[in-house]
């Protein structure tokens, strides 16, 4: 419904479906289980890597659901997630290192210790 996607992201020819949840600042992109490479497809892929790259400056997220399964995409990489159990939650971090700053996600429990307010989930 976004005037920014053209038709082509209608999900009867995309095979996806997106999301968008406020809180944390995540994009859902939602496969058609028949089609679990349509994501990967321009124009979808290149425009998916764009929001990833964007997503990070606002500690948000870019999750590829195939399923219950999951796919963080992360500037300049994927990162498989597996099922996603009911109840947990995807947390977002970043780390500096010698080749600059890494961005990861990793999924918890939700009764983790490492959860606490403000963090990215």
């Amino acid at each position: 419904m976004s005037p920014d996607l053209g038709p082509e992201w209608k999900p009867s020819r995309s095979k996806i479906v997106l999301t968008y949840e406020e809180g944390p600042g995540r994009i859902g992109i939602h496969v058609d289980p028949d089609r679990p490479d349509a994501w990967r497809r321009e124009p979808y892929y290149s425009r998916i890597r764009g929001w990833a790259e964007a997503a990070v400056r606002s500690d948000g997220q870019v999750i590829v659901w195939e399923g219950p399964s999951a796919i963080a995409v992360l500037p300049g990489r994927e990162k498989k997630l597996g099922s996603v159990p009911a109840g947990h939650v995807i947390v977002y971090g970043q780390r500096s290192s010698a080749v600059g700053v890494e961005h990861d996600v990793i999924v918890v429990p939700p009764d983790d210790p490492r959860l606490k307010e403000g963090e990215s989930t």
